[in-house]
């Protein structure tokens, strides 16, 4: 059965090397990492990148879900999702946001809108937090902008002949294993557990070339309750300017997903 909680979980896990001293210092992990992050562009193309907007579609369960998200650096997010109802209109979106300090939802019915909700659960947290930067989950503990990360490189847990999986810790709670492929360093997944429980899981199917930058445009999710989901990205628009007030808890007269921004 779906759940607004999984189709949520699914849309928002939709992610130069000086490296700063929360960093870990083993030579072999900084190599692995700058390499990382040339394969997804390399800092000076990424410092350029000041919003993104992503249109695209979920798939959970043969039902498709059309998405618009909108991030502005370093951590501002509002996602909106439209739920299609038994007569094809989408009379129902979902949103979610961050307004740098707090995950907030609510849901909007024939353009009525509920109160906005904040989100408590530690493990729904965790799960969007992955997707909730503008830069790769990745590449944001090494960046500037996010030099007040709460997540940390941990060590390097596997290396074989075809990937290294690298962990990145939250203090005692949060454990994320990154899974890099060693031919393109690129990412292949990412595994996330609160308190030794499974959250989620996301592979990395494919990747577009954006103005010099990588950006995933398919990835495979699957949560804690076993559902799986599809996230296909058909447009990519960078630094199409927007104000923080997009990103606050309250209703905003956004346009549907075919359309573009106020």
């Amino acid at each position: 059965m779906l759940t607004y909680r999984s189709v949520i979980l699914s849309l928002c896990l939709l992610l130069a090397a000086s490296f700063p001293a929360h960093a870990n210092e083993d030579p072999e992990l900084q190599r692995i990492l700058k390499a990382h992050v040339d394969a997804m562009g390399g800092w000076r193309a990424w410092n350029k990148v000041e919003s993104i907007r992503y249109i695209g579609v979920i798939t959970q369960n043969d039902v498709k879900y059309r998405f618009c998200s909108l991030k502005k650096a370093p951590n501002l997010v509002r996602t909106t999702v439209d739920i299609p109802q038994k007569n094809g209109n989408y009379e129902m979106q979902l949103v979610v946001l961050h307004d740098g300090e707090n995950y907030w939802q609510t849901k909007k019915f024939n353009g009525i809108i509920d109160d906005f909700k904040k989100i408590l659960d530690n493990e729904k947290i965790l799960a969007i937090d992955i997707d909730s930067g503008i830069m790769p989950f990745l590449l944001q503990p090494l960046s500037v902008e996010f030099k007040k990360s709460k997540y940390s490189y941990s060590r390097l847990t596997e290396i074989n002949e075809e990937t290294t999986s690298i962990e990145i810790i939250d203090g005692e709670n949060t454990t994320i294993i990154a899974k890099l492929s060693n031919s393109d360093m690129m990412l292949k997944s990412i595994v996330a557990k609160y308190n030794g429980h499974f959250v989620t899981e996301l592979e990395y199917l494919d990747f577009d070339i954006v103005s010099e930058i990588k950006i995933p445009v398919e990835i495979k999710i699957k949560n804690s309750n076993k559902i799986e989901s599809v996230i296909n990205i058909e447009s990519i628009s960078l630094n199409i300017g927007v104000d923080n007030h997009y990103f606050i808890p309250k209703d905003i007269d956004i346009k549907p997903w075919r359309y573009t921004y106020a």
